[in-house]
């Protein structure tokens, strides 16, 4: 069985459970995250008052489970699998925040250093439930006029409509290779 990454030191038995249970859930490929794995992650995170987030690959499963501390998560070694310019590494991450913030420093630069398809945060209402949903990729080549590296966005929630993650990472993808062409 895989067991979860980072500070699981001090968590109640039925806590490392449920974040091994974790890894029987998936997202749709075309989804940023499900309802159903949004109030999962909440509902630990309020719980043990940290934040916790998968590693999701391109299909939707949960490659990781990670627990951080009420600030911050710390990503496991992810290989050098699709490391490249062209291409992204083939995973995303999706984790809570105690306090519903947006995308924060130690968030954003994961795109563009670890080269992840997204970064993706949902913040924990005071009961537990999902609430906002703040998401962000990385943008090619500075693409926007302002210099942007990465172009972030917030649903209200996570039950709204999402964009489709797929076409868009396909985008992306498709820039990048274009990019790497012209030089």
């Amino acid at each position: 069985m895989q067991e979860p990454f980072g500070n699981t030191f001090g968590l109640k038995a039925s806590e490392l459970k449920a974040l091994r249970n974790t890894f029987r859930r998936s997202v749709g490929a075309h989804d940023i995250v499900s309802p159903e794995l949004a109030r999962h992650l909440t509902e630990l995170s309020h719980t043990t008052r940290r934040q916790v987030g998968v590693l999701l690959n391109r299909k939707g499963d949960i490659e990781h489970v990670i627990v951080g501390d009420a600030g911050k998560l710390t990503l496991p070694d992810v290989g050098r699998a699709r490391a490249g310019q062209v291409r992204l590494r083939g995973l995303r991450l999706v984790h809570t925040h105690l306090k519903s913030e947006p995308l924060t420093k130690d968030d954003l630069p994961l795109l563009g250093l670890v080269r992840l398809e997204k970064v993706e945060a949902i913040g924990v209402k005071d009961d537990g439930l999902p609430g906002v949903l703040h998401y962000a990729h990385l943008l090619p080549a500075n693409g926007e006029a302002d210099g942007a590296v990465w172009r972030t966005e917030t649903l209200p929630s996570v039950h709204q409509e999402q964009p489709d993650v797929a076409a868009t990472l396909e985008a992306v993808e498709d820039e990048l290779a274009q990019l790497a062409k012209a030089r």
